[in-house]
């Protein structure tokens, strides 16, 4: 099951506010991720970037999309109200599920 569309970053000109209001920065073994907490807006938005740096083929980078996505969606009740860009690293392509599931639940403890 995909991340609903109330909780997606798409539109580009909110994913560039974001990294320029001064959003702050998280990394750990397996993605980065700029986030911007909006405590007046209540709403919890996220956006995956996956460049074709990660891996040339198409299938491949929505693979990964679909994973971080669902890992999301599992834990978006733990989720603080933010505006999120996430950007994978080299390391996730050999991962397995339940590990991108443990960065982004930790990602959601770091920054609560």
């Amino acid at each position: 099951m995909a991340l609903p569309k109330e909780h997606r970053l798409v539109i580009d000109r909110t994913i560039r506010s974001t990294l320029r209001e001064r959003g702050k920065f998280f990394q750990n073994d397996l993605l980065r991720a700029n986030y911007l907490i909006r405590p007046e807006n209540k709403q919890k938005r996220f956006g995956i970037v996956i460049g074709v740096s990660l891996s040339k083929k198409a299938t491949v980078r929505n693979k990964l999309r679909r994973y971080i996505q669902e890992a999301i969606r599992l834990f978006l009740p733990q989720a603080p109200s933010v505006d999120m860009i996430v950007y994978p690293k080299s390391t996730i392509k050999t991962a397995e599920k339940e590990a991108i599931k443990k960065s982004i639940q930790g990602l959601f403890q770091k920054i609560s």
